[in-house]
């Protein structure tokens, strides 16, 4: 049993030999339930076919908010020559990205009643790129704006906005803003507030206007 959460992130995991090893996996959603102490659920693995010395099954927890996997939730589960099982954890590896690709859409609006902006951005079924500024109408957009609004995401982590859900202090008065974006791998986020934003959000709003205005 690994404890897990999955609207933190999830488990990978990769095999030596495949032919060899045959790993089930379930979910628990309550860890509790299995008279385990750790966070909100835990996934089980049942593996099959582990060899002396010859595979070595290897564990990955993916954070979903960053994409890079957790240096102190690496675990190899190895079989010496009497058939014990092993778990090695806390295995120090380099960080991997799971490439989440390019953009594949995105809507964002922002403002108050009557003077708020919206940025939309889309592949129709021929896989052309469209772009729209205000709800002024598609038009078909340079696929060099994937490169430049990808630095923009990366340069001001937008990722990590992901469930942001937030309404400042005082009365609402629809001064609000909504980001939806979803990348070719459909790792997806979303974020909403009112009178509350993410960190960086003004400068992330000036970068985003620049670059849909200039590709007009």
């Amino acid at each position: 049993y690994l404890p897990s959460d999955p609207e933190v992130g999830n488990w990978e995991y990769t095999v030596e030999n495949e032919d060899l090893i045959d790993v089930q996996w379930e979910f628990f959603p309550d860890i509790h339930e299995l008279g385990l102490i750790g966070t909100d659920g835990a996934d089980w693995f049942h593996v099959e076919g582990l060899e002396p010395g010859t595979t070595t099954v290897r564990f990955l927890y993916v954070n979903s908010f960053t994409q890079l996997t957790d240096l102190t939730l690496v675990y190899r589960l190895t079989v010496d020559d009497e058939l014990n099982v092993m778990v090695w954890g806390f295995e120090m590896v380099e960080p991997e990205r799971t490439p989440r690709g390019e953009v594949k859409s995105l809507f964002f609006t922002e403002g108050g009643y009557g003077d708020g902006r919206s940025f939309s951005l889309r592949r129709d079924e021929e896989d052309e790129l469209l772009m729209e500024l205000d709800f002024d109408g598609e038009q078909a957009a340079d696929e060099s704006l994937l490169a430049e609004l990808d630095g923009i995401l990366e340069k001001y982590g937008v990722v990590s906005w992901n469930g942001f859900n937030d309404v400042g202090e005082g009365e609402a008065d629809g001064n609000d803003f909504m980001l939806a974006i979803v990348w070719e791998n459909d790792f997806s986020i979303q974020a909403t507030g009112n009178n509350a934003y993410p960190e960086h959000f003004g400068e992330f709003c000036r970068d985003l206007e620049r670059l849909f205005e200039t590709a007009e």
